[in-house]
């Protein structure tokens, strides 16, 4: 269940009764970005760069904070309290010749994890796709990552595997359209 709370900002309760926070990421979020990457075990952070990473450099940092809010769109989550944040999702519209497809990514704390707030973060996403005309999310899922391959077949559309490269599987997700 959604609630807006004020202009951008939405109260979203999980099925496990917890209250959680919705906005957009902005540019100047970088410390909540670092607090997330810091709080991924090394599984989850393979599962979501799909490589080994210790650390985010500055230029991870730039690249994950250029939103734009049309052709790259994030929306953060924070606890109950709204201190602590708690999971990010985001997609990267593609250019030229695909405005159309966005690549989408999600990751949540791992003390988090199970609980719906991929679900939640996606259906933000989804929601700005409508309203940004993508069409289509492609994701790149680490083999073995149930979780992402679990929270891709929820999302209303047409879900289709279609590439594999050593350690990571293609999705195709075809959005169904906005009612």
């Amino acid at each position: 269940m959604n609630e807006e709370i004020n202009g951008d900002l939405v109260a979203h309760t999980l099925p496990d009764g917890a209250r959680i926070t919705l906005r957009p990421l902005e540019p100047t979020d970088a410390l909540a970005v670092r607090e997330i990457f810091e709080h991924l075990s090394p599984t989850s952070r393979y599962q979501r760069f799909l490589a080994p990473k210790t650390h985010l450099t500055s230029a991870d940092l730039r690249q994950l904070l250029s939103v734009d809010h049309c052709t790259h769109e994030a929306v953060i989550a924070f606890d109950e309290r709204g201190v602590h944040p708690i999971g990010v999702a985001r997609f990267i519209r593609g250019y030229g010749v695909h405005p159309e497809v966005a690549e989408i990514a999600v990751e949540v704390v791992d003390a988090w994890h199970w609980r719906g707030v991929g679900s939640a973060l996606t259906a933000a996403l989804v929601l700005r796709a409508y309203a940004l005309e993508v069409l289509q999310f492609s994701a790149y899922v680490a083999h073995g990552n149930l979780g992402a391959t679990s929270l891709m077949r929820r999302v209303p559309g047409r879900l289709g595997r279609v590439g594999s490269e050593s350690g990571a599987a293609e999705y195709r997700l075809v959005l169904d359209p906005a009612c």
